[in-house]
C-alpha cells in the first residue's frame, strides 16, 4: 500500500490515500486506517466533502466524537454536493453526545438541501420523541430503584 502511495503523482496522493485507507478500514482496522484518512484529507484539503465526512466516520466508530465533529464541520466549509451527509452526520454525532437541540438542528440542514432524505427524517422525527423517551425512561428507571 505505501508503494502505491508513493508512486502516485501529487495530484493524485490524496485520492490514493483515502482509498487505502477504506481498504485499511474494512480488512483490517479503523484504528490504522486513522493514519490514512489524515493523510488523505491533508492532501485533499476541503475541496471535496466526502473524504471528511468519512474520516468522520471513522473516527466516530473509533469513540472520538470531537474530531468526528472537525471533520464533518470542515466538510460543510467546503463547496460541494455533499453537505447533506455532512449535517446527517453531524447530527448522529450530536445525538450520540446527547446534545438533542443541535442533532435536530442539522438534521433539518439535511433536508432542506434534500427534502427526500430518509434517514435524516427519520432521524429528526425521532429526535422530536425524545423527550418523552427520556421521561418513560427516567420512570422506569425509578420504578425499578423502588423495587430493589
Amino acid at each position: 500500500m505505501n508503494t502505491a502511495y508513493e508512486l502516485a503523482s501529487d495530484a493524485h496522493k490524496g485520492h490514493v490515500a483515502m482509498q487505502i485507507a477504506v481498504l485499511v478500514k474494512d480488512f483490517q482496522s479503523s484504528l490504522e486506517a486513522k493514519k490514512w484518512f489524515e493523510i488523505g484529507t491533508t492532501h485533499l484539503g476541503n475541496d471535496f466533502g466526502w473524504p471528511w465526512i468519512i474520516s468522520g466516520s471513522n473516527l466516530v466508530s473509533l469513540g472520538e466524537f470531537e474530531a468526528a465533529i472537525t471533520c464533518f464541520e470542515t466538510a460543510l466549509n467546503g463547496n460541494h454536493e455533499e453537505k447533506d451527509e455532512a449535517y446527517f452526520n453531524l447530527g448522529l454525532v450530536y445525538r450520540a453526545l446527547e446534545r438533542y437541540e443541535l442533532a435536530s438542528i442539522c438534521f433539518e440542514k439535511a433536508i432542506q438541501i434534500t427534502p427526500n432524505y430518509d434517514d435524516a427524517i427519520n432521524a429528526l422525527d425521532g429526535m422530536r420523541h425524545i423527550g418523552e423517551t427520556l421521561k418513560s425512561t427516567l420512570k422506569l428507571k425509578s420504578i425499578a430503584g423502588q423495587v430493589h
